[in-house]
């Protein structure tokens, strides 16, 4: 089937599960009147689901976690393990440690539900567009990926003392974060920062969890809060981050989202901050993701200096944000995700 420039199918199929009527029809109506989407069915508990995951091979289903009887855990487990799909989690926010929990299980990502009567209706509607399109063209067959050795860092000769490394990601981030973040070494000392898409609420418990499983400690950032070593920050959902060179160290800066603004947080936001902040003293990693945000960021850090890894086709869920930046000019080098936390930890010790 031929699709959009961006890969996405030109009909994405879609299938609604949940145990409440109100939301089932809710989501279904949504897709229904938008162009570009089909509605092969709806189910209203796991049982059903599953039954339409074999029977219609949806491109892309959104699933209620809590639910009778067989409940989408099991739907999920079931998906991964016999028909392999894009699988958007659509939770309430009664809910986040269960949505971390279906990530870890093969949900490519998760939205919030919004409530009924909601002021912020039409832009929960729209994330809830933006996350399924994107699940679309999500990759899930990464594990047959190259690990081939010998990807380096190129250019790194007499780089200045790195002072921050900011990361972006999108779609497929939380588990590239929690691999990156494995993959450095204990000793690596150097502040981490992320902006990852993700809604208000659940970016505390992310940092959580990555101090859980990391060897770093993890925090979500606050207005006035200082960058430390040895510490990955998390941008809080629904706001803007930046970073901002001060006398006695750096500190962040948290504002309130413009109407315009399409993402909060904002990857270009943070890293165009980092880059005013650090100039070639700032590192720029972008991740999995779809879309752009990221790009205009990583094009400032280099031309201030610095430097700015891409995860490369090979491993990236979904190849959007690192392709837009190297479109851009925005990146140094493209590298499969189990190369990245070699090739910083090579830009943090070679000086």
């Amino acid at each position: 089937m031929s699709g959009r420039p961006d890969g996405v199918p030109a009909r994405v199929r879609v299938i609604v599960v949940d145990d409440s009527a109100y939301y089932r029809g809710r989501l279904a109506r949504l897709f229904r009147r938008l162009e570009g989407f089909e509605v092969v069915g709806v189910a209203a508990d796991g049982e059903a689901a599953i039954a339409l995951i074999a029977g219609e091979r949806p491109d892309v289903a959104v699933l209620d976690l809590q639910m009778p009887n067989i409940d989408g855990f099991a739907v999920l487990r079931w998906a991964m393990a016999t028909a392999p799909m894009p699988i958007v989690v659509c939770s309430s926010m009664s809910d986040k440690d269960s949505v971390f929990r279906a990530l870890d299980l093969g949900a490519v990502d998760f939205v919030a539900k919004p409530g009924p009567g909601t002021e912020q209706l039409a832009f929960a509607e729209q994330q809830i567009v933006r996350s399924v399109r994107a699940a679309s063209v999500a990759r899930l067959d990464l594990d047959s990926a190259s690990h081939k050795a010998g990807h380096r860092v190129k250019a790194a000769v007499q780089r200045p003392e790195v002072k921050a490394i900011v990361i972006a990601a999108s779609t497929g981030g939380p588990a590239a974060l929690q691999r990156l973040a494995s993959g450095l070494p204990k000793s690596f000392a150097v502040p981490i920062v992320v902006a990852q898409h993700m809604p208000a609420g659940f970016t505390r418990l992310f940092a959580d969890r990555l101090a859980r499983q990391g060897p770093f400690e993890a925090v979500e950032v606050s207005n006035g809060s200082p960058l430390r070593a040895s510490t990955i920050h998390v941008a809080p959902g629904g706001v803007q981050t930046q970073i901002v060179a001060g006398a006695h160290g750096a500190t962040f800066s948290v504002r309130a989202r413009a109407a315009a603004d399409a993402y909060a947080p904002s990857a270009d936001v943070l890293l165009t901050s980092a880059a005013e902040a650090f100039g070639p003293a700032a590192v720029g990693v972008i991740l999995t993701g779809m879309g752009d945000d990221g790009s205009r960021g990583a094009v400032e850090i280099r031309r201030r200096g610095g430097y700015v890894v891409a995860e490369s086709a090979d491993t990236a869920l979904i190849y959007g944000m690192p392709r837009a930046a190297s479109a851009s000019g925005g990146t140094d080098a493209e590298l499969p995700l189990h190369a990245i936390p070699g090739a910083l930890a090579a830009l943090v010790r070679h000086r």
